[in-house]
Formats: C-alpha cells, structure tokens, sequence
C-alpha cells in the first residue's frame, strides 16, 4: 500500500466523491450515538473497567513512559481508571489540549465564510467540518472563517481526587471538555503510547472521529511515533467505516471485549498492508 494511504479504501469508498463520503460520516456518527444512548450506565461501567484491564495488560502500554490519555466525556469509555493507575506505575500522563493554530510558512490564506458553488449555491465552510476530519473546527460567531485549532499534548500530574473535574489542575477548555490550561506543551517525540478516542473504528485500524480532525492533524505530525490505540464501547467497531486521505488509522484497537492489533504503518517508500489480529 502507498505510503499516501494509510487506510483501507473499501470498494464502495472508491466509488463515493467527497461530498457522499462527508454524508456517510454524518450517517455513521448519527447510528453510533444512537447505539450508544441504549446503553445502560451499568453497562457503562463495566465496559470501562474490561476496556482498563485489557490496557494495562498490553506489553506497549506496560512498558510505556509517558501515555497520553484523552479526558473522557460520559458517552466515552472511561479513563480515569487508566489514568490512576498509569500514575501508581509511576509514568507520565499526558493529555490533550486545543488551542489556537500557531501561524507557520505553509499556512495558506484564510477559507471564506462560504464557498459559491459553479451552480449558484453557496455553501457554508462550517458544514463542510464532517467531510474531512482535518478540516478543523468551527468556532466564533458573526459568519466569520471556523476558527483554526491544533491540539497538543500537556502533563497532567499526579493527585490524590475522585475523577478528573476534581483535579486541582484541570478546567474546562474552549470546547467544553477538560483541559489542563496551565502547562507547557510536551515534545510528541516523548510520547510512547497514544490511548485515543473514537466515534467509530472499523476492523482494519481506520478511525472516524467526531469531525473536529484534532487528533488526525496530531498522528499526522512527523514527530508522532507513538503506538496509537483507540479505545471504544464493541458497539463502535463496525465492519467499514468511511474515512478520506487525511483521517489517521490506529495501532489497535481495545474494547469491552477484544483487541485488535494492526500492521505498524509504513515508512515512506515502504510498502505494508493493514490486517486486524485478535489479541
């Protein structure tokens, strides 16, 4: 496989143009949070504590220095227990943070408010977000360009509290969720294992996101060399799930009740498939 793929594009995918695929995302988030509101909350729980034990028991996470572990919102697994018990191992935690993009050379000029199609209509940027998940999120009022935000990753250390909102450390962000505002961005390189969310993941590595593209553009980076895991409820793991060039697979994928493991991606020039293992 080119090293500019690094998914797996199904049959009915290479048929479908931008537009059917940005619909079919849209489709496939809907169904996921419908199965997802069915789910009890001791379902829940006892889904997050499968999806923990069956982390902690992985020899990458094991033997990982420093983890970066999304803050979970209450439709997602639960991390916290991962968290507490990646600090009485003595690693470093690490966790997401979204702030304004820092303005670099290859940053081209700013996307209009809308976009006059060739037919007359005109179409807004903002509902273009689910089309490519590295597109960024839209923010801001007045009709005025989505706002341009990157996430880094930040030390979150160690305290004796209950759950997450009671760390001394950790606000609300500028989307809602969880942040540690106060802390200076980590060096990616130092990154050993990467537990990432998921709206859905299919059966070889591919992830869907929520549409924001933060932690696409994250595993994108040059200097990401972490093994990536995707942590999700088994109802997220569907057979395909539609993704574009930008949308980044996952290392593997841990659930309430198995993990698979992919094929590492390749180095460019190099080519390898991506085929699931039961592990």
């Amino acid at each position: 496989m080119d090293r500019g793929r690094r998914f797996r594009y199904s049959r009915y995918q290479t048929a479908m143009n931008p537009e059917e695929i940005a619909r079919a995302k849209t489709r496939t988030r809907r169904m996921v949070d419908e199965a997802l509101a069915r789910l009890t909350p001791g379902r829940r729980r006892a889904a997050s504590v499968a999806v923990k034990e069956r982390v902690v028991n992985l020899p990458s996470v094991r033997d990982a220095r420093t983890i970066l572990v999304f803050l979970s919102l209450p439709t997602e697994i639960d991390t916290w227990p991962i968290i507490g018990w990646a600090w009485r191992e003595a690693k470093r935690v690490a966790v997401p943070r979204i702030e304004p993009r820092r303005p670099s050379r290859a940053s081209g000029p700013a996307l209009p408010s809308a976009l006059r199609l060739p037919s007359g209509l005109s179409l807004r940027v903002e509902d273009r977000l689910e089309e490519s998940e590295a597109e960024g999120s839209s923010g801001g009022g007045g009709g005025g360009p989505p706002a341009r935000r990157d996430m880094v990753a930040v030390v979150l250390p160690p305290a004796d509290v209950e759950g997450v909102a009671a760390h001394p450390s950790v606000r609300p962000g500028t989307l809602g969720i969880l942040e540690v505002p106060d802390a200076p961005p980590l060096d990616v390189s130092e990154i050993d294992v990467a537990l990432v969310p998921c709206q859905a993941v299919d059966r070889s590595g591919n992830r869907l996101g929520k549409g924001g593209g933060f932690f696409d553009r994250f595993l994108a980076r040059p200097d990401f060399r972490a093994t990536a895991i995707a942590l999700a409820f088994l109802e997220q793991v569907l057979d395909q799930v539609p993704v574009t060039r930008d949308d980044q697979p996952v290392s593997m994928v841990v659930t309430d009740a198995e993990v698979l493991s992919f094929a590492p991606r390749p180095k460019p020039g190099r080519k390898a498939g991506r085929g699931a293992v039961n592990a």
